[in-house]
C-alpha cells in the first residue's frame, strides 16, 4: 500500500492510498490523465482511520450478499454504493474492487495491501476461505473476529473511564486552587499580617509541590503512551522489555497479547488452514515480542514434527497441558477455544480490578489534597482568631 499525491485530470490535488508498486500507480494513474506528485510508504505513526465496528458490519453485509447469490463484482459494487461519503472504506473498497476488476487479483491479495489497516489475521482468513471455497463463512468469521476485540476493547474503556475522569477533574482543580485562588488568599492583606509577610506554612508548600510536579506527571505518563505505541506499531523488543518491566502493565499486555493470539489461532484453524500456517500468521500479525517468540518456536516445533505446544514457554504449565493433550485437529481447535477463554477471562478480571483500586487512589489522593488546604489555611486564620497561639 503506497501513499499518492497526485492531481486529477481537472487539477485537483488528491491524497489517496493505492495497492501496488510507485510504477503500476503511475502507470494506473497517467491512463486516467493524472499527474502524480509523490508516492511514500506509509509511517508507522499514520493514524488508522478505519471504524472497526463499521469494518464488521460492511464484512457481515459482504457475506450476505455472496450468501444470497450475487456475484462477487456486484457485491462489491453494492457495499462500496452504500458508504457515506466521508467514510475511509469507501476509497479503500473503490481501491480493492480497481485491483480485482482491473488487475486480477483476488480479494485477499488487494486486501493486503492495506495491512496498516486490516489485520493481518482478517486478511489470512479471507485468503483461507478462497482457498478452500468457503469465502462467505470466511468473510462472516472476520466480521465475528472484529466484533469479540471490540467487546474487550470496550470492557477496558467502560472499566477505566469513570476512574481516569475523575483522577483529570481533581488533578485539575488542585492545579487551579494552587496556582491562583491559594495565592490570591495567602497574599491578603489578613493572611499576610500573620504569616510573617506572606511566608507560607508546611501544608501550602506541599500543596505548591504536588501542584509543581503535575506537569511532570503528565509529561511522564505521555511519554509512556507513546512508548507504548510505539513499540506496537514498530515491534521493538528493546521498548516492549522495559515497558513490560512496569507490575500492572505487564499483566495487561501479556493476557491481553496470548488472548488475541490463541483467538485467531483458532480462527484461523476453523477456516480450513494448517496448523503450521496459522502459527506463522499469528507469529507476523502480533504486536507483543514476547507473543512473537513464542509463536515462532511453536512454529519450529511442527516443522520438526513435535506437538506445538512444547514451543510455548511464556504460558503456565495448565495452559500448555490443556493444548498437549490435544493430539488431532478437532481437539487442538477446541482446546485452543478453551485456552483464549481463559486468557480473556484472566486479562477482563485484571481489568476490573483496575477500576476500584484507581478510584480509592483518586478519592484518597483528593481527600488529602483538602485536607492540605483546609490546614493550610486553617493555621494562619486561627492565629488571626486567637484560637492557636505561635
Amino acid at each position: 500500500m503506497r501513499i499518492v499525491h497526485y492531481y486529477d485530470a481537472d487539477g485537483k490535488r488528491h491524497e489517496s492510498d493505492f495497492i501496488g508498486t510507485p510504477d503500476e500507480i503511475r502507470s494506473r494513474l497517467d491512463a486516467q490523465g493524472a499527474t502524480v506528485i509523490r508516492i511514500t510508504a506509509p509511517s508507522v505513526w499514520r493514524v488508522k482511520k478505519v471504524n472497526d465496528k463499521e469494518l464488521s458490519q460492511v464484512l457481515a453485509a459482504l457475506a450476505d450478499l455472496l450468501a444470497s447469490g450475487m456475484s462477487f463484482s456486484k457485491a462489491l459494487e453494492t457495499i462500496i454504493a452504500s458508504f457515506d461519503k466521508s467514510s475511509p472504506l469507501k476509497g479503500i473498497f473503490s481501491t480493492i474492487h480497481h485491483s480485482i476488476v482491473n488487475d486480477g487479483k483476488t480479494f485477499s491479495q488487494a486486501f493486503s495491501g492495506y495491512q496498516h489497516v486490516f489485520d493481518k489475521t482478517i486478511i489470512a482468513m479471507m485468503q483461507a476461505g478462497e482457498e478452500s471455497g468457503s469465502f462467505a463463512q470466511s468473510i462472516t468469521a472476520a466480521s465475528q473476529y472484529i466484533e469479540t476485540l471490540n467487546a474487550s476493547k470496550a470492557e477496558v474503556r467502560k472499566s477505566l473511564t469513570e476512574p481516569v475522569i475523575t483522577l483529570l477533574i481533581g488533578c485539575v482543580v488542585l492545579m487551579f486552587n494552587t496556582w491562583f485562588t491559594m495565592p490570591r488568599i495567602m497574599n491578603s492583606p489578613l493572611m499576610r499580617a500573620v504569616n510573617n509577610g506572606g511566608d507560607t506554612n508546611i501544608f501550602i508548600r506541599i500543596l505548591d509541590a504536588v501542584a509543581f510536579s503535575l506537569p511532570f506527571i503528565f509529561a511522564f505518563a505521555g511519554i509512556l503512551y507513546i512508548a507504548m505505541r510505539y513499540a506496537k506499531l514498530s515491534k521493538s523488543d528493546a521498548v516492549e522489555r522495559y515497558l513490560l518491566k512496569i507490575p500492572m502493565l505487564r499483566e495487561l499486555t501479556f493476557y491481553r497479547g496470548f488472548y488475541v493470539a490463541f483467538y485467531s489461532l483458532t480462527n484461523l484453524l476453523t477456516t480450513g488452514l494448517h496448523l503450521s500456517d496459522a502459527l506463522r500468521i499469528v507469529r507476523d500479525a502480533t504486536d507483543m515480542g514476547i507473543v512473537q517468540k513464542d509463536m515462532q518456536r511453536a512454529y519450529d516445533a511442527v516443522k520438526k514434527g513435535k506437538h506445538f505446544s512444547s514451543g510455548l514457554h511464556n504460558i503456565s504449565p495448565i495452559e500448555r497441558a490443556m493444548l498437549e493433550i490435544a493430539k488431532d485437529e478437532e481437539a487442538i481447535k477446541k482446546n485452543l477455544e478453551r485456552v483464549y477463554k481463559r486468557f480473556f477471562d484472566q486479562y477482563i478480571r485484571k481489568v476490573r480490578s483496575l477500576a476500584p483500586k484507581t478510584q480509592v487512589i483518586v478519592y484518597a489522593s483528593i481527600i488529602t489534597l483538602i485536607l492540605l488546604m483546609v490546614l493550610g489555611l486553617f493555621i494562619p486564620y486561627g492565629k488571626v482568631l486567637g484560637g492557636i497561639h505561635a
